[in-house]
């Protein structure tokens, strides 16, 4: 079984990304132009539903909605067609400097 700490991991990730991206669309520019944008966990909430098979896995995260500097995101992992794991994650919008 796929450890609930990778499944974490992978979550984060996957959230931190999705809002990054929303956040290039809604300022109408291509993913990864500078300035950069970057978001960190602000708070993070795992629901494990069944245990996760070492196997590919699928993740699909959504951002429900920006309020501000804070993306409240939803994302969901899949594993053999099944839903293992869900998570609702706030990200917050740091500068570009924290990249580096």
């Amino acid at each position: 079984m796929l450890n609930g700490g990778v499944i974490f991991t992978l979550m984060d990730c996957h959230s931190i990304m999705a809002a990054v991206a929303c956040a290039y669309k809604n300022e109408g520019r291509e993913f990864g132009t500078e300035p950069h944008i970057w978001f960190v966990t602000k708070e993070a909430k795992l629901t494990f539903s069944k245990p996760t098979p070492l196997d590919t896995v699928e993740l699909q995260a959504i951002v429900q909605h920006m309020e501000g500097r804070i993306a409240h995101v939803s994302c969901t992992l899949y594993s053999q067609g099944i839903k293992r794991a869900e998570m609702a994650l706030e990200a917050i919008r740091v500068p570009a400097h924290w990249r580096e």
